[in-house]
């Protein structure tokens, strides 16, 4: 840190390098009193080569000093190979100094302008063949009374011209209107641009402009919209246009020099949360680098030529951006300097050597991805033709047991209990019977392409299934079901033939050579997340069912279990299977109990 004594205060720093030595150095001001001192630190070595060099008197305004420094630029402009200063003072209400200045640091000489009286001087410099123009916009604030001893007024905003020695090249330009500016100059094609901003007064519009060097008005423009005093060339953009930037959202506009009008500039929408700072050939390329704030990233964004290949220059979060200071390029190496309110910031900007490797990577990652995505396809394609021909399967299994509940032996008996019942003249066992055979028939077909259907339709068909076979077999049975009332049987899907698969198997096996009569109970409930389902018989046990003797070899019970083991491997409902044969103390044979869970 400068020390200084603690009645000094500093103001923000230029930079130039007057030693020679490639690295600038920071031109510090401190006043005491009612007087501005120069002082200059060579922060490459820590020392200090200039300081308390007397600069100007500063007015006072309410014992406190209000004014503004601004720096110029750096140009050798006597010849001794040692850039000489600029830079500008610009008082408020104290009206004193407004004037530019020059500081020669081998000869330890101060020259200035003289005291214009316009406010918040800015300059901006710049070198046509070889000559030096400074070109100076100020703000019409409109401080100063009937009686202020200074040629131009702040009631206006002024335009002025100087030379390298800090004279007029032209007389100064008023464009009138308060509170107003000229806070940008552009030159472009040996032509000064630049903008007129005018606030809240009647009868005066924003200007764009454009003088030749001689400081005649060659082309205007007047305009509502508020256009930014961010105007700058982007000359390998398009020759031909010149950009602004809005100050509140930021969007750029252009200005087509050749005809005069301004357009939106779609083209560099994606800089829209950017705002733009400045360009320098920080690379020696012969091309700008241009520097932009990110908004959103609270950091510096530098582009290439041609706004490509971004780099971000983090900011502190609590610090704020003010400056670039410092760029130098050696070694393929640029190093650049930033300054903060808080902190300076010290960067190395280099071309990335593995840059081109970036091609043939992309490729590989292209071809990769290709490979990967083609042999995802595959496999999905496998997994969809194997889940339909399992699901196919499925359904085959489901119409052999659709075949053996309606085969023509039990249709045939059906139709014969139908009719019997309506010789008998029992008109309402006759309606019941046809109602439910209508009902299976109807049931099978809607239902013979799919693999679940409701838990409702499923009972319906098993109640509607056994009442036929109790008239069909010789010795009865009766069946019986325990449903709980907590789930609800529309919603719940589970395989086709599943409940009533079960019960025709206890039908045909179960109660062969039973001596007692048959009973089917079907348990219905709840447990946890899955739904329980028991088909129990009191029949002859699957030990003498199984005899060959018996009326089929169970291929019922195969085909169900086929059915299960499919569903578990290729459907997201898993069904656990559990057969118990039952036995009474004596352990002889009394029957079989199937249990059946599906997860919901």
């Amino acid at each position: 840190k400068y020390k200084r004594d603690k009645t000094l205060y500093d103001y923000f720093p230029l930079t130039s390098d007057v030693t020679g030595d490639g690295i600038k150095e920071l031109f510090l001001f401190t006043h005491n009193n009612d007087s501005l001192f120069l002082n200059i630190f060579d922060y490459a070595n820590l020392t200090t080569i200039l300081e308390n060099r007397f600069v100007t008197k500063i007015g006072g305004y309410n014992s406190k000093q209000d004014y503004i420094i601004h720096w110029i630029t750096a140009e050798d402009v006597t010849g001794d190979n040692v850039n000489e200063v600029f830079f500008s003072i610009s008082a408020g209400f104290s009206l004193y100094p407004r004037r530019l200045f020059r500081y020669d640091f081998v000869k330890d000489s101060l020259i200035s302008s003289i005291n214009t009286g316009a406010g918040n001087l800015k300059t901006f410099p710049f070198n046509i063949d070889e000559k030096l123009y400074l070109i100076t916009g100020s703000t019409a604030v409109n401080n100063v009374g009937p009686d202020y001893p200074f040629p131009y007024k702040d009631t206006c905003s002024w335009l002025f011209g100087f030379d390298k020695n800090l004279q007029f090249i032209f007389d100064p330009i008023p464009f009138l209107g308060s509170p107003a500016s000229i806070n940008t100059v552009l030159n472009y094609n040996d032509q000064f641009y630049f903008v007129f901003r005018v606030n809240k007064t009647k009868g005066e519009k924003n200007k764009i402009a454009s003088i030749d060097q001689n400081g005649k008005i060659i082309n205007f423009i007047e305009f509502d919209d508020l256009i930014s005093t961010r105007i700058f060339s982007m000359k390998t953009l398009n020759k031909d246009l010149i950009y602004f930037q809005n100050p509140t959202n930021n969007k750029f506009s252009t200005l087509n020099i050749n005809n005069f009008t301004i357009s939106r500039n779609r083209r560099l929408n994606k800089l829209n949360n950017l705002r733009y700072i400045t360009e320098d050939d920080i690379d020696n390329d012969g091309f700008p680098e241009y520097f932009f704030f990110d908004l959103n990233k609270h950091a510096v964004t530098l582009f290439s030529k041609d706004l490509k290949h971004p780099v971000d220059l983090p900011i502190h979060l609590e610090d704020s951006f003010k400056q670039l200071i410092s760029t130098k390029y050696e070694n393929k190496l640029t190093k650049i300097i930033l300054v903060g309110d808080k902190q300076f910031y010290k960067y190395k900007y280099f071309k990335n050597p593995y840059y081109y490797l970036k091609y043939p990577i992309w490729f590989l990652i292209y071809f990769m991805s290709s490979l990967f995505v083609l042999w995802i396809q595959k496999l999905q394609k496998q997994q969809i033709e194997k889940r339909h021909e399992n699901e196919q399967r499925i359904v085959q299994l489901q119409l052999q047991n659709f075949r053996n509940q309606l085969d023509p032996h039990f249709t045939f008996n059906a139709m014969n209990s139908i009719g019997f019942h309506i010789y008998d003249e029992n008109k309402e066992k006759a309606y019941d019977h046809f109602v439910r055979f209508s009902r299976l028939i109807r049931s099978s077909l809607l239902s013979s392409d799919k693999v679940f259907r409701p838990l409702q339709d499923e009972i319906q068909f098993t109640e509607d299934y056994l009442e036929f076979q109790k008239e069909r077999f010789k010795n009865p049975f009766d069946y019986h079901f325990e449903i709980d009332k907590k789930i609800k049987i529309k919603d719940i899907q589970v395989p086709k033939m599943l409940i009533q698969g079960y019960a025709e198997n206890a039908v045909k096996h179960a109660f062969t050579r039973l001596k007692r009569k048959g009973l089917i109970e079907i348990v219905i409930k709840k447990k946890s997340k899955s739904i329980f389902i028991q088909v129990k018989d009191n029949g002859i046990g699957r030990k003498a069912s199984a005899k060959p003797n018996s009326e089929d070899s169970g291929r019922g019970m195969t085909l169900m279990e086929e059915q299960i083991h499919l569903l578990n491997k290729y459907q997201n409902k898993k069904i656990e299977l559990n057969i118990v044969d039952l036995c009474n103390s004596d352990k002889t044979p009394a029957g079989t109990s199937v249990e059946v869970l599906i997860s919901i």
